[in-house]
Formats: structure tokens, C-alpha cells, sequence
């Protein structure tokens, strides 16, 4: 008995050995083929994002979350934890992570995901240049315009658009230092303002929202703009999402000096943050582009109104 129980013993000795060994080469060659699967270690880290998430581990969060999402400045990031503390809706989870399209490039890959949020369906885009670290959006609605995800990733590349918006390339577009594109308003009587009834004359824009407080705010500091024009500038309110019929009981439509308008097609304007000031010169170049809410924003337009006036 004691020389066959030797013998099992050392039979299960060397299998013990054996799968020790093969164990040991699973964890030393596991995360080579993890690293060599740019695919796998985006919804790995795509996961653990979530996971944070839904533990409310904000921090940890940001951390996978990509520069644009808090203004690619690090002194931002802690407001941008502070604003997720305060404002993120309890119970709220980032769940049921699919992937949509994946694709590699010459100096990156990049992915596209589902998840859902809050009961919907939203995009997440994500991008790796050594397809080890990956960095994503937060959950995007469906309706969300690719141009804020080039704001937010500006490497993503627009072959993906397609998936998204399919009117990415159809939107006006402001670009610093290119003409005006055309446009067709209706301001509050009814009648149409066009950018050709405008020539010779520089063009103030401001793009916003009925429901915008920061927008509202602003609307006395807008009109010292206008009593201190030269004469030579049209200051052009367009707002979104609000009907003609609300505008013209609106106290804040009444007290703008302004010409208050509205877009014939909301969608078909490349403007995704609210207000947003749009300054050209007297050949309609555009000479200044401010987005968001910023204290900033108003000295900016009254510096560059006074350039083009001497």
C-alpha cells in the first residue's frame, strides 16, 4: 500500500506541476494577447468605465473619459467631478455595452458602442493610440450631431458618421477665418433675412435658447452691444427650438435689440452649445466663434467689434 500511494502521489505531484505550469503560462501570455487585441481591451476598459460609473466612483471615471468632455484642460477636471456628483440622476446605470464598429488607422483605433442609459439607447465613441489605454465619451443620444463627438475626440474619424448622423455633411458650419455660409431667417413679423440683403455690413450672430438661462442672462450686456454700434453692424438673434407664437409673447424676445429670428431647419445648423456668438467683418469673413456659457465671451465681441470700427 505505501509504495502505491507513493506512486499516486507522485503522479498527482507532477499533474499538480504540470497544470501550475500551464497556469503560469496563462498569466504571462493572457495579457501580451489582451495588449495584441486592440478590440478586446476596448470593451475590457469600456466595462471597468462603466462599472465606475454605476458605483459612483466619479474619479476612477474620469479617468477613461476623453480631454474634451472637460474643456482638454486637467484644472477642469475636478469641477467636471464635482458636476457629475450634483448632477447625475440616482439609479442611473451605463448598461448593455455593445459594439457597433471598430475600426484601425494609421495612428489610432477607434470604436463605436451602444449602451444603454436611463432607458435609451445611447452612442459611446472611443479612441487608443497603442490600443492599450482607451478613452471614451460619456453616453451621447442617438439625435446627437457627429460634429460634437469630433469636439469631444477630434480624431474620430468621420468614416463613422454614416452610423450616426446622416446629415453630418449637410450642416452650415461657422470656421474662424471662412465667409459666412448663406442663410434664410424669419424673424417675428414673418418676413425673411437674408445674408445677401447684408452686404457691407458686419454681422453679429447669436444662437440661442428660449429655455437657456445663461442665455437670458446675458440679453442686457447683448443690448449695450447694439446702443454702442457704429451703425454698421447687424446683431441677428436666431433661437432654436422655440415657436414663433412662444417668441412673440416671450418677455425676453420683446426686450432683446436684437433681430430675433428663427432657422427654417434647426437641424441643418452645425450649432450644439448655446449661446453661441458668431462675429464677421464687413465682407462677412468670420472673425470670431464663442461657444458656452463664459464671462469672457462678451469682452471678446465688444474687442473685436471695436477692431473692425477704427
Amino acid at each position: 500500500m505505501s509504495a502505491l500511494y507513493f506512486f499516486v502521489a507522485k503522479k498527482n505531484l507532477r499533474i499538480k506541476a504540470f497544470f501550475t505550469l500551464c497556469l503560469g503560462f496563462w498569466l504571462m501570455t493572457a495579457p501580451v494577447a489582451a495588449q495584441e487585441n486592440p478590440e478586446e481591451q476596448a470593451m475590457i476598459q469600456v466595462q471597468r468605465m462603466a462599472a465606475y460609473f454605476n458605483n459612483r466612483n466619479f474619479v476612477k471615471y474620469t479617468g477613461f473619459i476623453a480631454p474634451g468632455e472637460y474643456g482638454n484642460k486637467e484644472t477642469q477636471k475636478e469641477k467636471f467631478i464635482a458636476n457629475l456628483k450634483e448632477n447625475v440622476p440616482g439609479g442611473a446605470e451605463i448598461m448593455n455595452l455593445e459594439r457597433v464598429a471598430f475600426k484601425t488607422f494609421d495612428t489610432s483605433q477607434q470604436i463605436l458602442l451602444l449602451a444603454n442609459y436611463q432607458d435609451q439607447y445611447r452612442f459611446i465613441a472611443g479612441i487608443s493610440e497603442d490600443g492599450e489605454r482607451w478613452l471614451f465619451t460619456q453616453p451621447l443620444h442617438q439625435s446627437t450631431h457627429f460634429e460634437i463627438i469630433q469636439e469631444l475626440i477630434p480624431l474620430f474619424d468621420t468614416s463613422f458618421a454614416s452610423l450616426i448622423d446622416p446629415g453630418f455633411r449637410k450642416r452650415v458650419r461657422f470656421t474662424l477665418g471662412k465667409p459666412l455660409p448663406p442663410f434664410k431667417f424669419i424673424d417675428l413679423k414673418g418676413d425673411s433675412i437674408t445674408l445677401d440683403q447684408l452686404k457691407g455690413k458686419r454681422i453679429v450672430l447669436n444662437f440661442w435658447l428660449g429655455g437657456c438661462k445663461s442665455c437670458i442672462d446675458e440679453i442686457p450686456q447683448l443690448n449695450d452691444l447694439v446702443k454702442a454700434s457704429d451703425g454698421n453692424t447687424v446683431f441677428i438673434a436666431p433661437v432654436f427650438y422655440t415657436s414663433k407664437e412662444s417668441l412673440q409673447t416671450s418677455v425676453a424676445a420683446q426686450i432683446f435689440l436684437y433681430k430675433v429670428v428663427t432657422p427654417y431647419n434647426h437641424d441643418g445648423y452645425s450649432v450644439h452649445y448655446f449661446p453661441m456668438h458668431i462675429v464677421t467683418d464687413e465682407n462677412h469673413v468670420v472673425v470670431l466663434k464663442l461657444q458656452g456659457d463664459d464671462p469672457d465671451h462678451l469682452k471678446k465681441i465688444r474687442e473685436a467689434l471695436e477692431k473692425r470700427a477704427r
